[in-house]
């Protein structure tokens, strides 16, 4: 027989000096959903390690929603008439599913707690299945589900937590729209712990379902959530001339740049703001503020021998050098680091680098400038690095 409960406790937070109680309640355009977090801190290389949303690997129960069957199709009830408390599910009329199991009426959470964990039991075996989660193959029947709609007031963290002794149990979210199963949001089968981020103005919709036509069975669903520090996992932002990393939404971490920031890039970070330097100078700051988009792999002139085009694969600094007159002499220091790097000079700066100059065996490299006009220097480490940079680029007159 199907029943649903629900019930609210509060988490334990480093400002309580004492536990509270479990309280019952009764029995009744930032990226919206961010499917991931980092597990370990320490193993960041640098800025696209976090930046990315590609799949979780300990979600190997995810499917791509194009795999989907979709929700039962209607199509065969299009003739069938079904009396006031039924409904027509694949051409047949069933009893309309209570409270709870179903998107015509989810349980109505409401906005979930800072700093609580929401508890809910229920086994929805008995009720019509109205809908199928985009983990359940095509021709899968699937079992009834329970559906629990929720918000949040603020940007957090929520922590979905499923048990229960039925086989092959499935959480799903949907946001905005829990009848559409193509809508935002992911899909679980086999993990009992999910972690996204929640953000004011979506509705979310979870689904707990068993796949094929399993029993659910007696489960509990936890929905624990906490705090924001920052509100935009993954993204950065400035802080003078730091670059600041929003890592998990729970730490601020802040990497010097030693160039400026802008936009959430460090100066000297990518072509688009490559660092203008007119005159001699030394910039020392922290790798992991700069990504690493280019690798010179396919640029065989940025080689010492100009045959092979050298592999880096760590961060890069651009440096901007307009102006230059026939006959100066630029020096490019990057020795006074650990980091192996190629130091190359350029006419333009693009994706892939054409070199005018360049070294893959010294950690400096001087360039007399053959033609008046503009030009870029690149510093590219041979892998991804930690610590400090240090690049001193110094610019002679012309006779000098």
């Amino acid at each position: 027989m199907a029943r649903l409960a629900f019930s609210y406790r509060w988490m334990l937070t480093a400002s309580l000096a004492l536990a509270l109680p479990l309280a019952a309640c009764g029995d009744d355009e930032p990226p919206k959903t961010i499917d991931r977090e980092d597990t370990d801190p320490d193993a960041d290389a640098g800025p696209d390690a976090d930046g990315g949303d590609p799949p979780d690997a300990e979600d190997a129960g995810d499917t791509d929603p194009d795999a989907d069957g979709g929700d039962p199709v209607d199509d065969l009830c299009e003739d069938v008439s079904c009396e006031a408390g039924e409904l027509c599910v694949e051409g047949e009329c069933v009893p309309e599913p209570e409270e709870g199991f179903s998107c015509a009426a989810p349980f109505e959470v409401g906005a979930l707690e800072i700093g609580a964990t929401a508890e809910f039991s229920a086994n929805p075996d008995g009720q019509p299945n109205t809908l199928k989660t985009r983990c359940s193959l095509p021709d899968h029947d699937t079992s009834p589900e329970a559906v629990y709609a929720f918000e949040v007031d603020e940007p957090a963290r929520v922590i979905a937590n499923l048990t229960g002794s039925g086989t092959g149990l499935v959480m799903e979210l949907r946001e905005d729209a829990c009848s559409d199963a193509e809508a935002e949001g992911w899909c679980s089968e086999g993990v009992n712990t999910r972690t996204f981020f929640a953000y004011p103005g979506t509705q979310y919709y979870l689904i707990v379902e068993a796949r094929r036509d399993f029993s659910v069975g007696d489960f509990t669903l936890e929905l624990t959530t906490e705090e924001l520090v920052c509100d935009s996992p993954g993204s950065y932002s400035c802080d003078g001339d730091n670059r600041v990393l929003c890592f998990n939404g729970e730490e601020e971490r802040s990497f010097a740049c030693g160039t400026g920031c802008e936009d959430g890039s460090c100066l000297g970070d990518t072509c688009d703001n490559a660092l203008e330097v007119t005159a001699s100078a030394t910039f020392t700051g922290e790798f992991l503020a700069f990504t690493g988009e280019i690798n010179l792999e396919d640029s065989p002139s940025c080689s010492t021998g100009g045959d092979v085009g050298p592999i880096t694969s760590g961060q890069e600094l651009i440096f901007s050098l307009p102006g230059l007159s026939a006959g100066q002499v630029v020096t490019v220091d990057a020795s006074a680091d650990e980091a192996p790097a190629v130091i190359g000079i350029m006419s333009a700066c693009e994706a892939t680098p054409t070199c005018v100059a360049a070294t893959d065996t010294a950690e400096t490299l001087e360039f007399t400038v053959p033609a008046d006009g503009d030009y870029f220097a690149i510093v590219d480490s041979l892998t991804p690095r930690q610590g400090d940079y240090s690049v001193s680029i110094d610019i002679s007159e012309v006779g000098q």
